[in-house]
């Protein structure tokens, strides 16, 4: 185990680093450290997704209770564009365990790459009520909101100087406005959850800016600053 786990990949022997993992495993040796290092090797030096796929399948069929396997099929099936497969997978990993929050985030990520914002909305939503502090599908619900704001603001971007196009601009910054005031709250709560995070605070900047809340557009400002994210 150690000379292909270890010693092998670490000289760039990766064809010794298989057949020396394969040795392991067939005199019975069952780490899981020799099972990641084999997918790491498939996966990302021969790039071999095919060889990756299957043994990451493999391994969530022989070991079904374990947390970890299924991220791995999960990452291949999104890598090759294996989306209903990977959204089934999550969807399977939910249904086992209701408190299971991970797999309920991962199946609106899933839902967001399908085009169904209303499906990963509802599964970010599954994920939060699980966990209140969980950060990334608390930002997946805050960026999904966002998107009604920045449709319409890419409307108004595509208007010209005419009267008709001031009176339809007007009007849409109207509707933009209270997107806004939808959106804020969501983001917000993701600052709360985590105060450094730069696509957080870019974002607040920008809603604050556009509902000329002059007072929190300094107060991101600074602490944009503190974190050398401007100038």
């Amino acid at each position: 185990m150690n000379a292909g786990v270890f010693f092998a990949p670490s000289a760039g022997e990766y064809d010794k680093a298989i057949k020396l993992i394969k040795e392991y495993q067939e005199k019975g040796g069952t780490s899981p450290d020799a099972y990641v290092m084999l997918f790491s090797i498939y996966r990302d030096q021969q790039k071999d997704n095919e060889a990756a796929l299957k043994l990451s399948e493999e391994l969530v069929a022989k070991y079904p209770n374990n947390p970890e396997y299924p991220k791995f099929l999960l990452d291949m099936y999104v890598k090759m564009n294996k989306l209903p497969e990977a959204k089934e997978l999550m969807m399977k990993q939910a249904a086992a365990d209701p408190q299971n929050k991970e797999s309920r985030y991962f199946v609106g990520i899933i839902c967001s790459e399908l085009n169904d914002p209303a499906g990963a909305k509802k599964w970010f939503e599954e994920a939060i009520k699980i966990d209140p502090t969980y950060f990334e599908p608390q930002l997946g619900l805050a960026e999904l909101v966002y998107l009604d704001a920045k449709t319409i603001k890419a409307e108004m971007n595509q208007l010209g100087n005419s009267k008709e196009d001031f009176n339809k601009k007007v009007k849409l910054d109207k509707e933009y406005q209270d997107k806004l005031k939808v959106a804020l709250p969501y983001w917000t709560n993701c600052e709360k959850l985590s105060p450094d995070d730069e696509k957080v605070l870019d974002t607040l900047y920008l809603i604050y800016a556009d509902l000329e809340m002059t007072a929190d557009v300094a107060r991101i400002e600074k602490r944009m600053k503190a974190l050398g994210l401007l100038d």
